[in-house]
């Protein structure tokens, strides 16, 4: 779910702001070519993903196991009369 929410967060960002001129003027600055602008965006978005992929595998992965822990005993339960 994470993933799906940098992936859709970072093409708003593409889609609005892609040919802003605040950013074409701040890629200038850093002397990278304005015709790159699209790899460059791509590049930082897929940056983003895979880091964001890799953080939530792990501590979704953690968060299970506690969670396991607590819920899978309660559902094993009986009553007893």
């Amino acid at each position: 779910m994470a993933l799906l929410n940098t992936l859709f967060f970072m093409a708003s960002i593409i889609l609005l702001f892609w040919q802003n001129e605040a950013f074409i003027g701040q890629m200038n600055d850093w002397g990278m070519a304005t015709d790159t602008v699209w790899a460059f965006l791509v590049g930082f978005v897929g940056l983003n993903g895979v880091v964001e992929a890799a953080v939530s595998f792990v501590v979704g992965a953690a968060a299970a196991k506690v969670l396991a822990k607590f819920v899978q005993p309660k559902l094993y339960k009986t009553k007893e009369a």
